[in-house]
């Protein structure tokens, strides 16, 4: 993430706050430019921020996330706008279940493989935050298998070239 209105990170926030009422065991890290001044938002955000700092560790922007997303049991991506977040296919290719709001292509990219949300919408974020962290191990396990094989199949380098090929073909088709 990035410290922008488009981000919507009082939303995560607030979801984040709601989340770590309920489960006490729940660490937060939140990676992005200009995070470790998160500070600088609204009350109501640095308020729910505080409520986490025990438990929140905001990082700037990172040259190689992989690290990161191996330690994760979920990514959540709270934008109020997207195209194709990399983040989610990133995620999702390192086998990580994903809860993203829908905005852009997330509900596409994701489908069945993690929680898709209205934007702005803090409390059905925490819910589907809660609903997969409470899963059982191996059913939060078996959603980020099919979200990796999900990646490679429908957005791997070679499945867009195939269908790039397939949509040059079917445009000049002669016969």
């Amino acid at each position: 993430g990035r410290l922008a209105p488009i981000k919507d990170l009082a939303t995560f926030f607030t979801a984040m706050a709601d989340v770590a009422r309920k489960r006490p065991d729940v660490v937060f890290v939140a990676i992005g430019r200009d995070l470790p001044d998160a500070a600088t938002l609204q009350p109501e955000t640095r308020a729910d921020i505080e409520s986490l700092s025990d438990r929140l560790i905001l990082l700037p922007e990172q040259s190689d996330v992989l690290p990161y997303y191996r330690l994760f049991d979920l990514l959540v991506l709270s934008s109020l706008a997207e195209g194709f977040p990399n983040v989610i296919g990133e995620a999702m290719a390192c086998g990580v279940p994903c809860v993203a709001t829908d905005a852009g292509d997330c509900r596409a990219i994701i489908a069945d493989t993690g929680r898709v949300v209205p934007v702005r919408a803090s409390q059905a974020l925490a819910g589907a935050v809660l609903e997969i962290l409470n899963a059982p191990s191996q059913t939060r396990m078996d959603m980020g298998l099919r979200a990796r094989a999900r990646i490679a199949q429908n957005y791997s380098l070679g499945s867009i070239a195939n269908a790039y090929e397939a949509e040059w073909r079917r445009l000049f088709k002669t016969g």
